[in-house]
């Protein structure tokens, strides 16, 4: 039992206590992730397809830029760990109380991609981006395509966070850099791929670093020359260094090459280890 004068004190404090913590609580509710100035339409989604795809009330399905998100099953293939956490996650940020199904859209160069979805940024009505979002739950991994580079920077930035403290896909071997001498030819699709730097080619548009592996399959990833003004390293002097690349692997089989490509085309995609 308290005297008069300590309850009135332990009521005074507790009193600030509670009146300070919804504004803490606010503050971190607040946060707004990788931003933009500008917004170039307001749209209503009707659904989502997965992690890194919605479809929109006016029928446009709409990629997110700056993400990979993990895949769904589909076509026989079993779904990816956390490809449906991912998708999970964007209908409860898009059809919460606070965005009911509306977004906000930053559109891309070009605008469409070579499967008709409109490229985009997807903001919600807080100012977050959803690709951020994701990437600092880590429920997707960091890409950058030219001429789409507004917020590289920042998304990866956002997947660092999750990469630090081991989140989501960070924890899954599947999504985990893959040395080049362990490579399948059924590793195809998207990768974080690390080896060394064997041989530096060049072709008519694009410089080629072969990375050493234990036989076939080879592993090339290519640097193509327009997109060069992206990359802050020489590629020749990469050659007999460590490198990690992240990209989509696609096997290349011609009349006197077989092979493992990734294009890599930013310098965000490639990071010199040692």
């Amino acid at each position: 039992m308290c005297t008069r004068y300590i309850c009135a004190v332990v009521l005074v404090l507790g009193g600030v206590l509670l009146g300070a913590l919804p504004a803490v609580l606010q503050a971190q509710s607040n946060t707004v992730l990788c931003p933009t100035p500008r917004v170039d339409e307001q749209v209503r989604v009707q659904k989502v397809h997965d992690g890194d795809t919605i479809r929109l009330a006016d029928g446009r399905s709409v990629r997110l830029i700056g993400i990979n998100t993990p895949e769904l099953a589909r076509k026989g293939r079993p779904a990816e760990p956390l490809g449906y956490v991912a998708k999970e996650f964007v209908q409860r940020q898009l059809f919460s109380a606070a965005n009911d199904g509306y977004v906000k859209l930053r559109y891309g160069q070009p605008r469409t991609d070579h499967y008709g979805r409109t490229l985009a940024h997807v903001f919600l009505n807080n100012g977050s981006s959803l690709s951020a979002l994701l990437l600092q739950k880590g429920l997707g991994q960091a890409v950058v395509i030219p001429h789409n580079v507004f917020n590289a920077e920042c998304y990866f930035a956002a997947e660092q966070t999750a990469l630090q403290q081991a989140r989501g896909v960070w924890k899954e071997r599947r999504f985990l850099p893959v040395p080049a001498t362990e490579l399948s030819k059924s590793n195809q699709g998207f990768y974080i791929v690390r080896g060394k730097v064997k041989r530096v080619g060049r072709s008519r548009k694009a410089i080629w670093l072969q990375i050493e592996t234990k036989g076939e399959p080879r592993l090339a990833l290519r640097l193509a020359y327009k997109d060069l003004r992206y990359f802050d390293i020489d590629p020749d002097k990469l050659l007999n260094k460590y490198v990690q690349a992240r990209g989509w692997m696609r096997w290349h089989q011609g009349k006197k090459r077989r092979e493992l490509r990734m294009n890599v085309r930013h310098g965000l995609m490639l990071k010199r280890l040692h």
